[in-house]
């Protein structure tokens, strides 16, 4: 862990990086929320870079893996149950209650699953709030907060809803260039093009809720 904290020192204050990208499971396959990880938060937030949480299906991760050994199948699990699990041991592990000025975006896993999380969450709140005394909101308070960014998918249809429900100002926009499944060199024009996103929602998911997640 000491290893990791003076890397990510190094690579702010010298490299200049403005965040920093990190699987949703460790290395020696912890949680988020494990207090072993702690530090390295504590790092972050101190150099104010938000950490960005990014899944790949090939990196071994347990939601597609431990159940699949096909590309279609892990491909498909890995990016969202992940992030779905990360957010989970983010907000209910009480990650942000720890460490208030730091940012967390959960990226290429597409926004569609951001509202049924939220309400999920929230319902198991309403019931097994003795459980988890540390979180002083319910869920989806957290995950609406300036404290959390989501990636959306240029084509996704519920982008419009999503803005709407969880909030024009927590979604941010990414190309996934050079990957396969990127639409690259077409990726910024699908988006501007479309008809169904105001000018002004174009604004904020395009530009400026990056420049507020990376303190641009």
């Amino acid at each position: 862990m000491k290893a990791s904290v003076d890397f990510l020192r190094r690579a702010v204050e010298e490299l200049k990086f403005v965040a920093v990208a990190t699987p949703p499971i460790s290395a020696s396959g912890k949680n988020l929320d494990h207090p072993d990880l702690f530090p390295f938060f504590a790092e972050a937030e101190r150099l104010n870079v938000p950490v960005c949480i990014h899944v790949g299906a090939g990196d071994g991760v347990p939601a597609a893996t431990e159940r699949f050994d096909h590309p279609f199948f892990t491909h498909a699990m890995a990016h969202p149950f992940e992030q779905m699990i990360a957010t989970l041991c983010v907000v209910v592990g009480g990650l942000l209650e720890r460490f208030p000025r730091l940012k967390f975006a959960f990226m290429e896993a597409g926004c569609g699953w951001v509202p049924y999380w939220m309400e999920r969450l929230d319902e198991h709140y309403e019931f097994l709030q003795p459980t988890v005394p540390w979180l002083t909101k319910p869920p989806s308070a957290y995950m609406k907060s300036g404290q959390m960014f989501y990636a959306f998918e240029m084509d996704e249809k519920m982008l419009p809803y999503v803005a709407e429900f969880v909030g024009a100002e927590r979604l941010v926009f990414a190309t996934d260039y050079n990957h396969s499944d990127s639409k690259f060199p077409h990726t910024v024009e699908e988006v501007m093009e479309r008809k169904d996103v105001s000018e002004a929602l174009k604004t904020k998911i395009m530009g400026e809720n990056a420049g507020r997640l990376y303190n641009l």
